[in-house]
């Protein structure tokens, strides 16, 4: 989806937490301008000129994420860290997804010059290149949420869960893991009607830019465009927010499932990252 590209382009720092260990954060944040390219030219096949400017505008956006929004990310965890021994409740979960998409709206609402400038540069072959990858995209969606048997699918999202839940807690005993297993699968599980949301949002995307090159928009008004967009996107269906209702009441219950010793490594896990962050936003 290519609303999720942009605010992975960004606040890549933010992904990059869910990647690895803080060492490998360190070395991906080093390169997160040439990862951004990247990953924008697989979306759009960029020419020399767009790549270059590209470039350019990736650059000072992070090196203002640097400076400005690593040191809050550090005191945000900093602050979950000295919560986490005790457990979390639903509610704590959602304030702290709250600052996340906060977060991520305001370090998009930062590089919006840079999306309307790359938007209002693209040609109609780039964004019949876009359909193209966006159609991969979909086609390894459905495969592995579509296609499969459902309790397949039921497996892979657990696993997916576990790996994400691991990284912070440590391993879980086999006996953990039945019990989250089951919570797990008491949440709705919906992938056509996520799909269905999915194909709108990227049919949404491209309208919007289709738009801005009929009208041979300037930037400005491709910002202006790209911030209707976003603003559209931050309206969740009721779908979506019982989603996150469910997900917030699961991830409270690992934090409670986890014993003391899971919950002083997701402690220390923690305060790791805040360590690397505060490194990074000074440089090292």
């Amino acid at each position: 989806m290519i609303s999720h590209y942009f605010k992975r382009c960004a606040a890549i720092v933010a992904l990059l937490a869910l990647m690895g260990g803080c060492s490998l954060i360190g070395t991906l944040y080093q390169n997160a301008s040439s990862l951004a390219m990247f990953e924008i030219d697989s979306y759009f096949d960029l020419n020399d000129e767009q790549t270059q400017q590209g470039k350019l505008r990736t650059d000072v956006l992070l090196a203002w994420h640097k400076r400005e929004v690593l040191p809050l990310y550090a005191k945000q965890l900093r602050t979950l860290a000295g919560k986490t021994e005790q457990g979390l409740t639903a509610a704590q979960v959602n304030e702290v997804m709250d600052w996340g998409f906060g977060e991520l709206r305001r370090v998009s609402l930062y590089a919006a010059p840079q999306q309307a400038e790359l938007l209002a540069s693209l040609s109609d072959k780039q964004l019949a290149y876009l359909q193209k990858k966006l159609n991969k995209d979909n086609a390894k969606y459905r495969k592995e949420w579509l296609d499969p048997p459902r309790e397949d699918a039921l497996e892979l999202r657990f696993d997916k869960l576990m790996n994400s839940v691991e990284r912070i807690y440590g391993s879980f005993s086999f006996e953990q893991k039945k019990r989250i297993r089951l919570l797990c699968d008491q949440r709705g599980f919906t992938p056509q009607t996520d799909y269905a949301e999915r194909l709108a949002r990227q049919a949404q995307f491209i309208a919007m830019a289709q738009s801005v090159l009929a009208d041979k928009a300037t930037p400005a008004a491709a910002q202006a465009s790209i911030a209707a967009f976003y603003a559209q996107l931050e309206k969740p269906s009721e779908h979506g927010l019982k989603r996150r209702q469910e997900l917030a009441v699961l991830l409270a219950s690992i934090t409670q499932i986890a014993t003391p010793e899971q919950r002083l490594n997701a402690k220390i896990s923690l305060l790791d990252y805040a360590t690397t962050f505060e490194g990074l936003s000074r440089g090292r």
